[in-house]
């Protein structure tokens, strides 16, 4: 069995990140996410999280909490991963 693999992310209006920020194409090594304080790298990884294990409502808390804070804006997150061999496209 093969594993997964995250191959690309996008992000638009999730936490301090307002806008679509690409996060570009991952290695298939290691990819780190780095950068100065409070500029979405936890943020990014929760909104990774979100998008692929909670239930896609946003009346959800985790979901809600990922809004740019004082807009109505909705959070988006692109993601393609492989599973199994297979590489497969989330929005």
């Amino acid at each position: 069995m093969k594993g997964f693999r995250v191959k690309r992310v996008a992000l638009a209006n999730v936490g301090v990140i307002q806008g679509r920020v690409d996060l570009g194409e991952f290695d298939p090594g290691i990819t780190l996410i780095t950068g100065e304080n409070e500029t979405g790298k936890t943020t990014t990884v929760t909104a990774l999280r979100c998008a692929l294990f909670e239930k896609h409502d946003a009346r959800h808390a985790d979901i809600r909490a990922l809004q740019p804070h004082h807009t109505d804006l909705s959070p988006e997150v692109w993601l393609d991963f492989e599973l199994s061999g297979r590489t497969y496209r989330l929005h």
